[in-house]
């Protein structure tokens, strides 16, 4: 049986910025995309979606706020509102993953790779987006979606 790659992708959601990565099921492996800034708390959906035209994923993945109990955290409620919007402009099936310690991993990832001073938020922020990805792709791409055309998953 020949298994079909699906395109993912991955969010990290911030009251200041967006991170967004690129990532796929075979190789479960993401890449970093841009850093898209909220400004008033108005969220920039002509670029968001010009991102899903662009690479035409199968579903949406966006890091979901929560602490080592897997309590969610106070941003969460933002984060599901932001999912729920997704969906409704991309028509697109949406999973929330764990983010719990993406950005602590992301510097660290980026501190290997660049060295502490060359580090940005910019560069954290998609960087976490890709971890949050990579953390799904490798884990749950059985599970699920929370939001998709069919059913609707509330339990988060």
């Amino acid at each position: 049986m020949v298994t079909v790659p699906k395109t993912y992708l991955g969010f990290d959601f911030g009251s200041k910025s967006i991170g967004i990565a690129s990532g796929e099921s075979v190789t479960q492996y993401a890449t970093p995309l841009a850093l898209i800034k909220v400004a008033n708390n108005s969220i920039p959906w002509e670029k968001l979606i010009q991102y899903i035209n662009d690479y035409q994923p199968d579903a949406l993945v966006v890091g979901w706020p929560c602490d080592a109990q897997d309590k969610p955290l106070p941003l969460a409620g933002r984060v599901k509102h932001f999912a729920q919007q997704l969906h409704e402009h991309s028509q697109l099936p949406i999973y929330l993953e764990n983010e719990h310690l993406t950005s602590k991993e992301a510097k660290q990832r980026l501190h290997q790779r660049y060295g502490k001073k060359r580090i940005t938020e910019h560069k954290i922020d998609d960087m976490a987006a890709c971890i949050i990805l990579e953390s799904f792709l490798q884990a749950h791409t059985k599970q699920q979606p929370f939001l998709s055309n069919n059913c609707s998953n509330q339990e988060k």
